[in-house]
């Protein structure tokens, strides 16, 4: 049983990958017990969609880091469907500048949330999110 699914897009360079390993072990140091596809997935899996379902199952909270890369990531776009489907209490993180305002994509999916700003966790805004990403996980638990 994982506390949180993190939800990313690699990019097509994979430059997101240590960006997003970085706020696991904030999480992880913060207390969660956190999934993550580099632990959790193995490249040679064919069905890798089973495992990202079976992966947010297994979570309390999905959390989702959003850039323009995850708006266009049909891994994204699946992994955040399944959580919506199996209401999961979602959380929603800025890791790209312009991207706070998510009145988009929530509308994209139908989301009526009450809080339409992603947490920002942009580089230059990183140690005041992560404290924000804690405090708003915490206070859904």
């Amino acid at each position: 049983m994982y506390d949180l699914f993190l939800s990313y897009a690699h990019g097509a360079d994979e430059s997101m990958i240590p960006y997003a390993h970085r706020i696991y072990e904030e999480l992880t140091v913060a207390g969660f017990n956190v999934w993550i596809d580099i632990y959790n997935m193995n490249n040679t899996v064919k069905d890798e969609k089973k495992i990202m379902r079976s992966g947010i199952s297994s979570s309390t909270i999905f959390v989702a880091l959003l850039s323009p890369e995850y708006m266009a990531s049909l891994n994204c776009n699946f992994e955040f469907s399944v959580a919506l489907k199996k209401n999961k209490p979602i959380v929603l993180a800025a890791v790209k500048s312009g991207i706070y305002k998510t009145q988009n994509f929530t509308h994209l999916y139908g989301l009526q949330h009450e809080k339409l700003d992603a947490i920002n966790l942009t580089s230059g805004h990183f140690k005041k999110g992560v404290e924000e990403l804690v405090s708003t996980i915490r206070n859904i638990y």
